[in-house]
């Protein structure tokens, strides 16, 4: 039996996963963002689970987030939904790249704008 494949890198993951199993590699890449907005929403209302419209609200309202981020995380919950519910068929490797990147970098943002104290403080470090 061969050992799993361990990825070092970003890219190294999605120069496998995209053309190998795009599907997956979207539907990872959402979960990780979502688990993202379930940290800064613990970290800040002590709560997960925000409606779409409520993390718009919320993220535009955030300078170190911005509306721009917002409807980006809109635009990939709605590609996500098509993905996952069947209403998709095709998804081309370069597009599930493209989504897993995006998500990284919303992540990575919403995730950089809780302090570590906050973080440790509110439970959000332990909870998401």
């Amino acid at each position: 039996m061969d050992t799993p494949r361990q990825f070092n890198t970003f890219q190294e993951m999605v120069d496998v996963l995209a053309p190998n199993t795009p599907h997956a590699l979207v539907l990872d890449w959402w979960r990780r963002l979502e688990r993202a907005v379930d940290y800064y929403f613990v970290a800040y209302f002590g709560r997960i689970r925000p409606k779409p419209r409520e993390y718009r609200a919320v993220f535009s309202a955030d300078s170190r987030i911005g509306s721009v981020a917002a409807s980006q995380i809109d635009k990939l919950r709605r590609r996500r939904n098509e993905i996952a519910h069947g209403s998709s068929q095709s998804l081309s490797s370069v597009e599930a790249a493209a989504f897993a990147e995006s998500a990284w970098r919303l992540a990575w943002m919403i995730g950089s704008a809780v302090p570590n104290d906050r973080a440790l403080e509110s439970g959000a470090a332990l909870v998401v």
